[in-house]
């Protein structure tokens, strides 16, 4: 479900590093609305999977993505919003939002994005298996290939990859990566467009 981002504006003076968080966030968001998946919207953009009824009669997964370079600039962006240490944050820039502004539509707006993008990172419905008596969740799965294979070399998570793609299929599991990424940029994406034109004010001189 989507819902049409709102314009917010303030009356708070954002201390020096709230600032300096939402600036980051702003500049991080323009890179990710720079990357091809979410500027060329074109057929090689696209993140989808689909079961086809073949000619013996079975079904066949059909998996259709991005180039593997494309991915990599998605993720890349992505994970400024991500990583918890990072001061663009979405969890911690959608709480700073969400405490300045102390409005009531703001902040079911607010919300209603956070519980957007946990939905993409914690999707334990699709999955329905478990690796080493853990649940697998979508976050579960981005740690693993981040970890593992995109941005690190990690030698226990590569192993625990390496299970998982076994039992969902490599294809399928980057698949549901991207769609998960995907998803959760949207959110990013709809609190960039309500706080784009935001500007700090002035702290009161006493």
């Amino acid at each position: 479900m989507e819902k049409k981002p709102i314009e917010i504006s303030f009356s708070y003076v954002f201390n020096p590093k709230e600032w300096r968080a939402i600036s980051i966030f702003k500049k991080r968001s323009l890179e990710l609305l720079d990357t091809k998946v979410f500027s060329d919207h074109k057929s090689n953009t696209k993140i989808e999977a689909k079961f086809e009824l073949n000619q013996n009669g079975n079904n066949s997964l059909k998996v259709t993505l991005p180039s593997e370079e494309l991915l990599k600039e998605l993720y890349m962006a992505f994970r400024f919003f991500y990583l918890q240490k990072e001061p663009s944050n979405f969890q911690s820039i959608s709480n700073i939002v969400n405490h300045a502004a102390a409005n009531e539509q703001v902040n079911g707006f607010i919300r209603f994005l956070k519980n957007q993008w946990s939905g993409a990172l914690l999707r334990k419905e699709i999955f329905g298996i478990y690796l080493n008596n853990r649940h697998v969740d979508a976050k579960r799965l981005l740690d693993l290939w981040f970890n593992a294979h995109y941005f690190h070399s990690d030698e226990n998570k590569e192993k625990e990859l390496n299970i998982l793609n076994d039992a969902l299929s490599s294809e399928f599991s980057r698949f549901l990566l991207a769609q998960s990424v995907y998803d959760a940029c949207n959110s990013v994406i709809s609190l960039y467009e309500s706080i784009k034109n935001l500007e700090n004010l002035e702290p009161k001189k006493t």
